[in-house]
This record gives structure tokens, sequence and C-alpha cells, in this order.
């Protein structure tokens, strides 16, 4: 299973709160659990570089759920 902490190393650390999660650790969590979407995230909208590489991530490992 794709590591919360190895997305968590792509999301911006602002902790905005844009996205209802309250932090990035816990928005890492729901990308983790095919609950939210990287491009749902306002600042990770406008980083397309990692955007790519937590689904890089997620299509590495064969039970992560996957989220259209």
């Amino acid at each position: 299973m794709v590591s919360v902490f190895d997305i968590y190393d792509y999301m911006p650390h602002v902790d905005c709160g844009k996205c209802l999660a309250g932090s990035c650790i816990k928005y890492a969590q729901a990308i983790a659990k095919g609950e939210a979407r990287p491009e749902d995230c306002s600042v990770l909208h406008d980083d397309p570089e990692a955007t790519a590489e937590i689904y890089k991530l997620l299509s590495e490992d064969e039970d992560a759920p996957y989220v259209n």
C-alpha cells in the first residue's frame, strides 16, 4: 500500500484548510484512501508535477484505490 507519507512528500505543507481536510497530512490520507484527488487541492492544482508524482505513486501500488 502506498504510504501516506510518500504522498505527503508531494503535498504543499501549507495547511491552508481550503480542502476542508484541515491539513495536508489529512488530505494525503484521503488521497491514499481514494476519497480525494490530488488536483482538488487548490495548491496542488497549480503544481502539475507534484500531482503527476502522486498519481505515479498510486499507479505503482496494485492495492491503491484509483480516483477518477
